[in-house]
């Protein structure tokens, strides 16, 4: 059975158009049973649409929490050890996705999601909601947007 990942990059707002865009696409794969993996920022409660998936044994959630790391955090993990891969990424490798969707609210949202699942040998397609023309990006990010892009395997 197929996996498919759809993840969110957008962590600011609880639920806006380019989550939207996924959500049907999954609620479709789940009624086709497709092993179907969610990952969004954990709030509490989830977004009420999440909701409305309900219980179901081929679906899974990866929340992110505390998606930037403490200062004692990265010196431990320097010092003593440990994976610089935030908990909720390391889940999702150990359910290894045929392919992963990255959700983006704007044109660059999910430049680091696409930039691990190129590194970790994770297919990947990302969906665009807008692009935002008002925060040019510098030319090394720039680099990084085209070298993210192309290596998926498709972009809408």
């Amino acid at each position: 059975m197929k996996r498919i990942l759809f993840i969110s990059a957008n962590d600011q707002i609880v639920w806006g158009g380019s989550e939207d865009l996924w959500f049907e696409s999954a609620r479709i794969c789940l009624s086709r049973d497709f092993e179907v993996g969610i990952s969004v920022k954990k709030r509490d409660p989830l977004p009420a649409k999440l909701t409305q998936l309900g219980s179901r044994k081929n679906l899974t959630y990866f929340l992110k929490e505390n998606l930037r790391q403490g200062i004692t955090e990265k010196i431990y993990k320097k010092f003593i050890g440990g994976s610089n891969v935030p908990a909720y990424q390391a889940e999702i490798l150990k359910w290894k996705p045929d392919i992963a969707i990255v959700s983006q609210g704007n044109n660059r949202d999910g430049l680091e999601l696409m930039e691990f699942f190129f590194n970790h040998k994770v297919n990947y397609i990302s969906i665009c909601q807008a692009v935002y023309e008002g925060i040019w990006p510098t030319p090394k990010i720039a680099a990084r947007m085209r070298t993210a892009y192309t290596n998926a395997m498709a972009n809408y």
